[in-house]
């Protein structure tokens, strides 16, 4: 390509060839305003000419200079160094975050020129030097900025610490390499930072062997990542190499955890998170994931009861669209491999519970179910009514609060439908303040009503739905609520 450049192209390719990358002059600027704007700030606070010379200026004048590590006979040195440790890097974007920590950075390099500075306040400068480096570079790359220099600022002081002689130093700087490590994959997921996570993950072992809640947090941000990008396939490796890691932890909750993500392993290719999603809104790849997760199950019936449970709840969702052949097809294979289960398995019989509480659920549809009762506020709640009604079994849960706030909105813009609400717990005190401030259109059952309605179906999974017509019959259950609208409207169609 022989193509004129621009004159804009021209300034960047200048820029470069003397060694000023634009992102690095664009940083130095708005130092320099930053700078530019406290320092005006501070002459004007303090001009007593335009009336800024009071007090209040002394007062503020003495604060600058603790803040900025500005040192003093009397001052006390633990208490300046201590101001610095309040500094909060989450609570600004890229480019104040940079201006604020180069004045740290700068506070630092004048405590460590101070006679008087102890071995452990040096530590404590250590700490906060990485903490900054760290908020920096990650922070450049959520920013979309050119990351490298400040990246390879933060690995190699980190790496300094990493090799002290103090054994906490150590520790501290060594899980700051692996979590920065894990955060930068998730917001750049290449192969090359997922070497650098693995690497890192291998060379710092010992930062996470014995250390449940730091590997935990590790794994859930890989999850995380997982979720929302269920085909990237470095992801699973980073996860592999944690879990391997943690494996030869002598610790009973890391023990676990490598036992979790084991498991994790055998469902990789599988979109289990969303699996009854799919399903719900008849998606292929749904039922093709359910398949293989069965058959996984089938190969190692000792995955944990909670996977069992997730399955059983996945295939469930066959009910919200009418899918009952499938429904019966999957409940049988679960049925068979827990019956295979040795009695002395204590998940047969709690599994074995599930699916006859299913099968109660299931045989509901098409029948009556009694609505009648009294709501929360002593209103009466009518068996019978013109148009449909929707149940929502709800709990403490996020999902339930999710699914409340979304009936409430649809409330006020009006919906073709009678909303009931039914507690699994108890109400407390936040609850019933909570509850007071629902719409009247919306009822919500008493703690009595609730039970009567959990009686007569036996629900285990909140939020559930169950719609039912004017009659009293249930004509959808498991649907959601854009689900039952349509339901509703393709039933009155057919009158």
């Amino acid at each position: 390509m022989n193509e004129e450049l621009t004159f804009k192209q021209k300034i960047i390719q200048f820029l470069y060839s003397i060694g000023l990358p634009p992102q690095r002059l664009l940083q130095g600027l708005i130092c320099l305003l930053i700078i530019g704007v406290i320092a005006a700030v501070v002459f004007f606070s303090n001009f007593e000419g335009l009336g800024g010379g009071s007090r209040r200026a002394d007062d503020v004048a003495s604060t600058d200079d603790v803040i900025d590590g500005a040192s003093s006979d009397t001052d006390d040195l633990d208490k300046q160094i201590n101001e610095l440790t309040f500094f909060d890097p989450s609570n600004f974007g890229y480019v104040v975050l940079y201006g604020e920590v180069q004045k740290q950075m700068d506070s630092i390099a004048e405590f460590r020129q101070r006679d008087d500075i102890s071995a452990e306040q040096l530590k404590k400068l250590d700490g906060i030097q990485l903490r900054n480096l760290q908020a920096v570079a990650v922070r450049s790359i959520q920013a979309d900025i050119s990351s490298e220099t400040e990246m390879k600022a933060f690995v190699d002081f980190a790496e300094t610490l990493a090799s002290s002689d103090d054994e906490k130093q150590r520790d501290s700087a060594g899980f700051s390499l692996v979590r920065t490590a894990a955060i930068a994959f998730t917001l750049e997921p290449n192969k090359s930072n997922a070497t650098a996570a693995i690497e890192t993950m291998k060379s710092q072992k010992m930062t996470l062997v014995n250390q449940y809640k730091r590997s935990d947090m590790v794994l859930g941000t890989f999850l995380k990542f997982k979720k929302q990008n269920p085909t990237n396939k470095f992801v699973d490796q980073c996860i592999q190499t944690l879990g391997q890691t943690v494996d030869t932890s002598t610790e009973p909750k890391s023990l676990e955890l490598a036992e979790t993500i084991r498991e994790f392993g055998l469902f990789s290719n599988i979109q289990m998170s969303s699996i009854e999603n799919r399903i719900r809104y008849n998606d292929p790849t749904g039922f093709e994931d359910l398949d293989k997760a069965l058959l996984v199950v089938e190969a190692n019936p000792k995955v944990k009861i909670e996977t069992w449970q997730l399955l059983i709840r996945a295939y469930e969702a066959c009910l919200s669209i009418g899918q009952l052949d499938n429904f019966s097809t999957a409940q049988k294979i679960v049925g068979d491999l827990v019956a295979k289960l040795p009695d002395s398995d204590p998940r047969k019989a709690q599994l074995s519970e599930s699916l006859d509480r299913q099968k109660e659920r299931v045989e509901i549809l098409g029948k009556q179910f009694d609505l009648s009762g009294d709501s929360f506020d002593d209103r009466k709640i009518t068996q019978s009514t013109k148009g449909f009604s929707v149940l929502c079994f709800a709990d403490r849960s996020k999902d339930s609060a999710a699914m409340i706030q979304d009936l409430v909105k649809r409330v006020s813009n009006g919906i073709p439908f009678r909303p009931i609400l039914a507690f699994k717990d108890d109400f407390t005190e936040q609850d019933r303040e909570q509850i007071n401030q629902i719409p009247r259109k919306l009822f919500a059952a008493n703690r009595s009503t609730s039970l009567k309605y959990l009686r007569a179906f036996p629900c285990d999974n909140f939020p559930y739905l169950l719609l039912i017509d004017g009659n009293g019959v249930v004509a959808s259950a498991n649907p959601s609520l854009l689900q039952a609208a349509n339901r509703i409207a393709s039933l009155q169609k057919k009158k």
